[in-house]
C-alpha cells in the first residue's frame, strides 16, 4: 500500500485501490520528504501525506509487501537539499 510507518499520516485507501496496477504490471512510487512534510505518490496520484517527518529518527528505509512475490527496480534516493 502506501503507509508511512512511525509517522502520523493520512492514507487514501480508496484512491490506492483505484490507481494500483494489476499483477504483472509495474507500479511507480514517488516519496518526497521536505522538512516535516511527507508525500507519497502512487502512479502519479497523491495517496498519502504526513506533516510529522520531524518526529522520525535516523534509521532504515524498508519496503514491505504482502501476498506473493514482489520485485523492485530503479530504486533511487536523491538529496533534495543540495
Amino acid at each position: 500500500m502506501a503507509k508511512i510507518f512511525a509517522a502520523q499520516n493520512d492514507l487514501n485507501v480508496e484512491l490506492v485501490r483505484k490507481v494500483l496496477k494489476p499483477d504483472g504490471e509495474w507500479n511507480e512510487y514517488c516519496i518526497k520528504i521536505v522538512g516535516p512534510r511527507i508525500e507519497v505518490r502512487l502512479n502519479g496520484e497523491l495517496v498519502s501525506t504526513s506533516d510529522s517527518a520531524d518526529q522520525l529518527e535516523r534509521g532504515y528505509i524498508g519496503l514491505q509487501a504482502e501476498d506473493g512475490a514482489h520485485e523492485y527496480r530503479n530504486f533511487r534516493l536523491k538529496d533534495l537539499s543540495k
